[in-house]
């Protein structure tokens, strides 16, 4: 098999004319490229993995850090914290308590202020039913003694009046 003919041209334009070879790498020709066209391409400075790495050994330093640091506020494995540091520490726990304390007093307030007002509020509620119990038990009172006193009228009248005892003689 023959090959077939290939038309061959000029190029006009200079930069076009340009040509890579396997010796041209790639970084030539981007250099070529930003400086015929005027423009610049971003070069990374660090690979994706490089930043990942870097930025786990940073978490990794401080995960130690502050597991040493929760270690030392729990009094486990002082065995190499220097004296000024046991009485910094101290110091830090102290106001630590302090802080403690304060909030757990403030809570302890704001439910003796919620226990009274709820006291109150019950105490006002006592105070309102026995206030209508009494308000019925004057009614059913007052109903009982309406009731007898219509009773008592529709009864027949006897002609006898008791006698100043109370009671009423019997008629033989």
């Amino acid at each position: 098999m023959g090959r077939g003919k290939i038309h061959i041209s000029r190029i006009e334009n200079r930069t076009t004319r340009q040509y890579c070879s396997d010796s041209t790498s790639m970084e030539e020709i981007i250099r070529r490229y930003q400086y015929a066209s005027g423009t610049r391409i971003p070069q990374p400075q660090h690979s994706d993995a490089e930043i990942l790495n870097a930025e786990m050994r940073k978490i990794k330093k401080e995960t130690q850090e502050l597991h040493l640091s929760l270690q030392r506020y729990t009094g486990e494995d002082l065995s190499c914290v220097r004296f000024e540091d046991l009485g910094e520490l101290e110091n830090q726990l102290e106001e630590s308590i302090n802080r403690v304390r304060a909030r757990k007093f403030e809570i302890l307030q704001q439910e003796v202020n919620n226990l009274r007002i709820s006291t109150k509020q019950r105490e006002e509620q006592n105070n309102e039913l026995c206030h209508l119990i009494k308000e019925h038990q004057a009614a059913l009172l007052f109903a009982h003694h309406h009731h007898y006193q219509q009773h008592v009228e529709m009864e027949p009248k006897s002609e006898e009046q008791p006698t100043s005892n109370g009671a009423i003689p019997i008629l033989l």
